[in-house]
Order: C-alpha cells, then sequence, then structure tokens
C-alpha cells in the first residue's frame, strides 16, 4: 500500500521546516502586499520602471566591445600573458603573414604551360617591386631574410625570384621537382615544398607530374596600437587591404583557377562582419518569441484570452535586457560575442516567470472578484516558486563569475545581473500589465487579439462567455481546458506513472545517462580560432585551401633568453640551441640561433673574445654588418650597447591534431626553456595565450559547476525545507550535465571555453525545470503518485511552456554563421530537450517512488486557501485548496 504523506516529522528536521516555513511565509506575505500595491498604482509602477529602464540605459553609452582573444580566453595572469609583456617589452614588434593562394579545381594542372609561373611574378613584381599595392609600402614593412629582401615563400625561390631565370630553365618542372633546398629568402632558410606548393603529384621518379595549388607568403612585422579595447596596426592593416582587392582583381591567365587572398585584416574583419550580421538574429527571436507568447496566454474565450499579455512579457524581458546590460557596461565589463548569447537566454528564461504568475493567476479564476486582492493572491501564490528559481540562477551565474576566464566571468556576471532584472520586473512592471488586462474582463470586453481572430481589436462587450468565432457558450475553465494541458497535466502522468511507465523511463534515464558517460569519456579538449570564421567567406575559403592543399602554416614559437652574463655563459647559449632543436615537438630544420651563426660566420668570434666589452662588440659589429643583419631584430643591446637585454631563437611547432596534443607541445617546450634557468630562458608563442585558457577548462568547468550545484542544493533546501527532496533536485540537474557534455561529443563538438559556459548554463536553465516540480510536489497532498501527478498538474504546463520558449527564443541561432552561436543554438537544443525530459518525466516518476513523504499541504476552508488546480478525468478541473502550513506532533498546525 502507498504510503500517505506524513504530518509529523522527527526533531532534527523541524528547524528546517520552521526556517522555510519562515521564508515562505514571509515571501507570501511580501508578495500578497508587493501585488496589492501594483494593483492599486499600476500606471505609477509602470512609469517608475520605465524610469529606471531608460536610466540604467544610458549605461549602453559605455558600450565597449572586446575582441581581443587574448582578452577573453585566458586568464590574464597567467604564464602566457607574463611572457607576451616581455616579449612587448624588449622587442615590440611581432610578425604577422600576408598570403595568397593561387588554386585551380580538377581541370586544371598549372604544369601544362608556364602561365601559372609567369602569374606568380606578374603578382610578386607588382606587390613588392612596382610600387602597384599600397605605393611599395611593402619594403618598409616587412621582414628582411637572409637574402637582404622581404623575407617570402613561394615557388619562385627555385629561380631566385628572377623572371629571366626562369624563362631560361628548359626544365623549370624538373627545377620544381627539387626537395631539400636553401632558400636565402626565407626566414628558416629552407625551401619547404609542402609549403609553397599543394595538390600535387611525382612520378616514380620524383618528377612532378602534376599540381593545381601555389602559395606565396610574406612575413611582415605586427606594431600594434592600442586604443581602449580595440589593437590595431593602422599601416599594416592598410597595405592588406590593398594587397586584399588586388588579389581579387587579379586577372589569372590560367582557365578555372583563381586567387584567393588570407590577411589579418581580412580575417578580422570577417568576424566582425558575422558578429554583426548574427546579431541582427536578436530581434528575429524576439519576434518569433512574441507571437509564441501571446498564442500560449491566449485562450478559446473572447474574454479570458489573455494574449496581449504575451507581448508585455516579452516587453518586460526586453526592460531587464537593457537594464542589466546598461548596469554592466556602466560599471566597465565589456561586451564580447559571447556576452550577446545572454540575450537568447534570458529570451528563454524571462518569459518562464510570466507563465507562472499568469497560471497561478488562472488558478484562482473567479473565485475572487476583487482586482486588488487577485493580484496579491496570485503573487502570494507564484512568488516563492519564482523566486526559488530565481534566486538559484542568479547564483549559479554568480558563482561563474568568480572563474579566471574573462569570457567566462563576463557571461556570467551579465546574466546573473540582467536575471535579477527581470525577476524584479516580472513581479512588478508584467503584474502592472496584468492589472489592466483584469479590468478588461471586469468591463467584460473581448480579448483585443483573440487567438482566433489576431488583431481583430474587438471592443464591443461579451454578454456572454462566448468562444472564439462562434457563440458558444465558454467558461473560464473550459478555456484553460487546452490540449497541451491535457496532455502535460492528465496524459502524461497517466503513462508515466504506470508501472510499465516507470520502468520505461527509468530505463531510457540510465541509457541516456551511460551514454552520456561514455562521450564524457571521449570529449577531447580542442579550441582554433578558425572555427569563427563562417566556411562560405573568402576568408573561410583561404582556410580551407590552407588546410587541403598545403601542410598548414606551422605554428611559430620563440625561445628567448633574458638579461643575464652571456659572455660568462657563451657555452651554454650553444646547449641551449641544441636542446631547443632536440625537441620533440619542433621542427629542428626551422631553428634560427644566432649565437650559431655568429660564430660560424666570425670564426668562433665569441669564444675567442678575450674580453667582456670584446665579446660583446663582436656581437653589435656582426648584427651591423651585411651578413649578420638578420639578425638585428633578435638581439637587444642595452641603450649604451655594453651588455645584451634579451635575445631571440625563432623556430616553428610541429604540426598536431588536437587541443590535447597542443596543450603537450607548449608544455614541452616550456620544460625545455626550464632548464636553462641560468640564461633565464623562456618559450613563448601567440596561440600559447590560447593554450592556457584550454588547459584549465576542465579544471574551471568543475570548479563552478561544484559551486552552482552547491549553491542550488543549499537555496533548494531552504525552499523545499526537505533534504532528500533537494538531493533529488540536485541529481536530477547533475544528470542533465552529465548529458549535455556526453552528446557534445556525439555531436562532434570539443570541450572549450564556450562549452564550458554552456555547461554552467545548463545549471541555471534545468533548475527551473526541477525546481518548479519539486516545490509543487511538496506542497500537494496525497499519496506519492498522487502528489506527483498534481504537481504536473499545478506547475507542468508552465514549465513545458518555459522550455519551448527558451527553444523558440534560441531558433533563430539554427541560422547563425558564427561558431559561437552554433554551439549555443546545439547546446540549447540539448539542454532543452535534456532539461525536460528529466525535469518533466524522470523527476514525477522519481517523487512517486522515492519522493519525500512529508507534505507541506493542509486542507483548509475554501475560502481561506489558495486553489491548486489539477486535471482530473474527463479535463474537468477540481479545486484541490492547499497551504504550505505543516502539522505538529502535538495536533497543532505550525504558524496557525
Amino acid at each position: 500500500m502507498e504510503e500517505r504523506p506524513k504530518t509529523n516529522t522527527p526533531a532534527d528536521e523541524r528547524y528546517l521546516k520552521r526556517l522555510s516555513d519562515s521564508v515562505n511565509g514571509g515571501l507570501e506575505r511580501f508578495y500578497r502586499d508587493l501585488g496589492e500595491r501594483v494593483a492599486e498604482k499600476p500606471k505609477l509602477t509602470i512609469f517608475f520602471i520605465l524610469l529606471l529602464t531608460g536610466l540604467l540605459g544610458l549605461g549602453w553609452l559605455r558600450l565597449e566591445v572586446e575582441e581581443r582573444g587574448d582578452r577573453l580566453y585566458t586568464s590574464q595572469n597567467s604564464e602566457a600573458q607574463d611572457d607576451r609583456d616581455f616579449v612587448d617589452d624588449n622587442f615590440g614588434a611581432s610578425v604577422r603573414f600576408v598570403t595568397m593562394f593561387y588554386t585551380g579545381d580538377s581541370s586544371v594542372n598549372f604544369l601544362d604551360s608556364r602561365a601559372a609561373i609567369l602569374d606568380m611574378f606578374d603578382f610578386y613584381e607588382d606587390v613588392e617591386l612596382n610600387d602597384v599595392v599600397d605605393n611599395g609600402d611593402l619594403r618598409d614593412l616587412c621582414i628582411i631574410s637572409e637574402s637582404g629582401e622581404c623575407a617570402k615563400e613561394s615557388v619562385l625561390a627555385f629561380w631566385q625570384y628572377n623572371r629571366t631565370t626562369f624563362l631560361e630553365d628548359d626544365d623549370w618542372v624538373v627545377t620544381m621537382s627539387q626537395v631539400d633546398q636553401e632558400d636565402p629568402f626565407a626566414l628558416s632558410g629552407q625551401l619547404e615544398v609542402d609549403n609553397v606548393m599543394g595538390t600535387f603529384e611525382r612520378d616514380e621518379t620524383g618528377n612532378l607530374t602534376s599540381v593545381r595549388a601555389f602559395r606565396f607568403e610574406w612575413t611582415i612585422e605586427e606594431n600594434l596600437v592600442t586604443d581602449g579595447r580595440e589593437e590595431s596596426d593602422p599601416e599594416a592593416e592598410d597595405f592588406e587591404e590593398d594587397f586584399h582587392d588586388y588579389t581579387k582583381d587579379f586577372d589569372e591567365s590560367v582557365d578555372n583557377a583563381a586567387m584567393t587572398s588570407l590577411t589579418t585584416w581580412r580575417y578580422d574583419q570577417v568576424i566582425s562582419e558575422t558578429f554583426a550580421n548574427d546579431g541582427q538574429l536578436t530581434a528575429i527571436a524576439y519576434v518569433i518569441l512574441t507571437i509564441y507568447a501571446c498564442i500560449v496566454m491566449s485562450s478559446r474565450s473572447k474574454l479570458y484570452s489573455r494574449s496581449v499579455l504575451g507581448l508585455a512579457a516579452v516587453f518586460t524581458v526586453g526592460c531587464s535586457v537593457v537594464s542589466g546590460f546598461g548596469l554592466c557596461f556602466a560599471i566597465g565589463i565589456p561586451f564580447s560575442l559571447v556576452v550577446n548569447s545572454v540575450i537568447f537566454v534570458m529570451l528563454g528564461l524571462g518569459v518562464d516567470d510570466a507563465f507562472v504568475i499568469l497560471d497561478a493567476l488562472t488558478d484562482i479564476g473567479d473565485t475572487e472578484t476583487v482586482i486588488k486582492t487577485k493580484l496579491g493572491r496570485t503573487l502570494a501564490r507564484a512568488g516563492a516558486s519564482i523566486t526559488l528559481t530565481s534566486v538559484t540562477d542568479c547564483a549559479a551565474f554568480l558563482v561563474g563569475s568568480s572563474t579566471i576566464i574573462p569570457a567566462l566571468q563576463a557571461f556570467s556576471f551579465f546574466a546573473a545581473v540582467t536575471i535579477l532584472f527581470d525577476f524584479f520586473y516580472q513581479v512588478t512592471l508584467f503584474v502592472a500589465f496584468v492589472k489592466f488586462e483584469e479590468d478588461r474582463i471586469a468591463r467584460r470586453q473581448a480579448d483585443c487579439t483573440c487567438l482566433c481572430a489576431p488583431f481583430c481589436m474587438d471592443k464591443t462587450v461579451v454578454e456572454t462567455d462566448a468562444a472564439c468565432c462562434t457563440s458558444a457558450p465558454m467558461t473560464q475553465a473550459l478555456a484553460r481546458d487546452t490540449l497541451m494541458r491535457r496532455c502535460v497535466s492528465k496524459y502524461l502522468p497517466d503513462v508515466i506513472l504506470s508501472t510499465p511507465g516507470k520502468v520505461c523511463v527509468l530505463l531510457s534515464a540510465v541509457a541516456i545517462l551511460v551514454s552520456g558517460g561514455v562521450g564524457i569519456d571521449a570529449l577531447e579538449l580542442d579550441f582554433n580560432i578558425d572555427w569563427f570564421v563562417p566556411e562560405n567567406t573568402d576568408i573561410g575559403r583561404a582556410l580551407q585551401i590552407r588546410d587541403d592543399s598545403f601542410a598548414g602554416r606551422q605554428v611559430p614559437v620563440s625561445f628567448y633568453t633574458g638579461s643575464v652574463d652571456y659572455f660568462a655563459l657563451q657555452d651554454r647559449l650553444p646547449a641551449f640551441c641544441d636542446a631547443i632543436r632536440n625537441d620533440r615537438e619542433i621542427d629542428d630544420l626551422s631553428v634560427t640561433c644566432w649565437y650559431d651563426e655568429f660564430q660560424e660566420d666570425t670564426g668562433n668570434g665569441g669564444t675567442n673574445a678575450a674580453t667582456e666589452e670584446e665579446f660583446y662588440q663582436g656581437i653589435l659589429d656582426y648584427v651591423n654588418s651585411e651578413q649578420g643583419s638578420r639578425f638585428e631584430d633578435f638581439i637587444r643591446f642595452s641603450d649604451d650597447n655594453s651588455t645584451i637585454l634579451a635575445t631571440r631563437i625563432p623556430a616553428e611547432l610541429v604540426d598536431t591534431d588536437s587541443g590535447d596534443e597542443d596543450i603537450e607541445q607548449m608544455d614541452s617546450v616550456r620544460d625545455t626553456a626550464d632548464d636553462f634557468p641560468e640564461l633565464e630562458a623562456r618559450a613563448y608563442a601567440t596561440s600559447f595565450l590560447f593554450l592556457e585558457g584550454l588547459a584549465i577548462v576542465y579544471e574551471e568547468t568543475i570548479r563552478n559547476v561544484l559551486l552552482a550545484l552547491a549553491v542550488v542544493f543549499l537555496v533548494s533546501l531552504v525552499f523545499l525545507a526537505d533534504i532528500s527532496a533537494a538531493v533529488i533536485v540536485l541529481l536530477n540537474i547533475s544528470a542533465v550535465d552529465v548529458a549535455l557534455l556526453g552528446y557534445i561529443h556525439w555531436l562532434g563538438m570539443h570541450m572549450n571555453t564556450v562549452i564550458a559556459i554552456n555547461v554552467l548554463l545548463a545549471i541555471g536553465l534545468t533548475v527551473d525545470y526541477s525546481a518548479h516540480i519539486a516545490h509543487a510536489y511538496m506542497h500537494s497532498a496525497g499519496t506519492r503518485p498522487e502528489r506527483a501527478k498534481k504537481a504536473l498538474g499545478h506547475i507542468g504546463v508552465s514549465v513545458v511552456n518555459g522550455g519551448i520558449t527558451t527553444f523558440v527564443a534560441t531558433l533563430p541561432l539554427a541560422f547563425a554563421q558564427s561558431y559561437v552561436f552554433q554551439v549555443f543554438f546545439r547546446c540549447f537544443v540539448l539542454i532543452v530537450l535534456f532539461g525536460l525530459y528529466f525535469g518533466v518525466v524522470v523527476l514525477p516518476v522519481v517523487l512517486s517512488l522515492v519522493g519525500p513523504s512529508v507534505s507541506y499541504a493542509v486542507p483548509e476552508k475554501e475560502d481561506e486557501t489558495l486553489a491548486l488546480s489539477s486535471v482530473e478525468a474527463g479535463g474537468e478541473h477540481q479545486p484541490l485548496r492547499t497551504t504550505t502550513k505543516v502539522v505538529s506532533p502535538d495536533g497543532t498546525v505550525d504558524g496557525a
């Protein structure tokens, strides 16, 4: 026999219940008073909220967009940040690459004639020699190679960039077939065939038989200028813009062939344009959500349909976004593409509270005719539930704001602040709009956007309770009897709470968690800034050509030494260079050791120096000579040239296949540098800024999730006043995160900062699905299955509508081009699906089996209680009168 709910409790639980009763009782009184005050002065409430929104909206004037990846995805106190500061202080200029790809389709073979190579010569001469591109500024921007000319890599190196030499070469195809050739025009000193030719084939003798892709690449200096949160290199960007235009307009001699450029300027521009275009999806999301909210709040009754409140609910969410974002901007928190996703989060979360409030209002129905009292009772009924979810949502995101990853920190803070404003506005601004709707109903005036006749603007008095488009009678109870309500309140519990249903639900939940666990075990770390570039753009195509046709640009890395006694430690310099070459993660041919070259070119000028002064003077003379001028930027002397402050040894990392391998690579080269502390050695690459953020993603995610779950548990414990109920809610939310992480792998995504944000977001969203059901269960009477069914009848429709609004709000993201929005859409779909399944299906089954036997519901007189509607057989709405009071062991009622 099913155990009936207990009305007395052990002494060690009574303190918790008294605390919960105090909190819930206080909230009930507060919200009853708030609802009545708003009902008294709705216009003043609206004016005050709009004034507050306008004032906070002024914060948007301080909007600053952060697009620098190193400021978003890695800790600002990381080792890579310190190393970058060292490099900037000592060497200033970095490098950037200006690239052109010359490719043909499958019908093209560049070896059929000299035309393609001659096009390459035309291109080279116009860009570097003839002042066609940006008035020849390339020569002022480029890094100088050993040849004394701009550092570059291309197939023209086979003929030393001399057109005449090429035209006189009768065996030019054989010449191109050579490998392991020295190239004084390249910084590495070697001509890497895989870097300059792509999609090629050779015969059995090693000679080329076909080539369909060439690459031409210059290396130029990067001198960034910082303006607020923006970094730019105006000179380099001007050149790259002209280079891009020239490449696009180049008239190729080969049919079915084309040139494509790849520059930092255009790369950044494409990402910014994509961000701006996807930002327009916000407006579409608002429109779609408004339509859906209006439909949900409509009914078949001309009189009791409240579709206009759908517009009011979305408007309230918009005010919360303006206010929350405005406050964040005002205190200096930067905006980014990741933060922009908060708008879609709020569209999903924000309207949920409105559904709960409206559900409480319709539950009361016509049992209360005084509008002021009715709204007070409505907020008293809904207040505790929406407070529970809003507080847990906000707390979960505030925990996330304590992370050391800036993007996650900003996202969490924006979300927490905006959720607080939405919570405040829903219980004030939205309730004020509800007051006007109740006035309309009291006047028996038809809903102006009745579901059956949108925008009918029918202002006539409804003499009888009629349905839309018909004169058939329509009571308020029948108006609420929608297909959605019957499915969630009757059909769903009838299925899942049956014995076969329970077995199927639990088995499917186990299957989801097992597959999720397997997915988590296989989930890999990875992040690539190229993912932010849409494939259908010119830069997207250039990246695709680079990855498909060429070996790919190996990641440059540099090893640095500090301000030490180089004369005394000169024997350690060759050892350091040898250690770099022997590092398994370094392409040994790419290492350019200035000291080895100095020794070789000067006949051991370093070791032959008798004094320290002679040693440093010899190095200075060498870098000032034509032979050693290529190392001028590799060595930084003191102001009086008497000693060396820092040196640089450039190299290239070998190719990797995953983020995990990239992190191992970073650790390896750092270990090599750490073996030479006497040289104050360090290893640094720009990619390390992102890799350090990636390396701590798991750690930060686990930390944030555990803290957020702890906060959710504590808040749930206070509101639910039962440890077992709080634990069940906690496990239910944890199950959603397990499923989310696992299925992220099955959908082909990788773990990184963007995913970490969604994992934390899942807690905030699924709290709503689980906490509402658990709260309704604890305040229902009957056996466990009866209470589980009543919980679905009371709040299930609002929970399902909340999930649907989240999906509807993010549906436009399905058409987004940017990586962040694409990931958010996939994760939102998973969160909604798993959140609703575990919250509306699994949780009631678990509660029906092992839910708390203690109930806080005590039947009272009809005129002293709040009506809790549940859908019984045949669709009839039978009121169940409940309160949140607990019977003490002595038979008295706590708080009575």
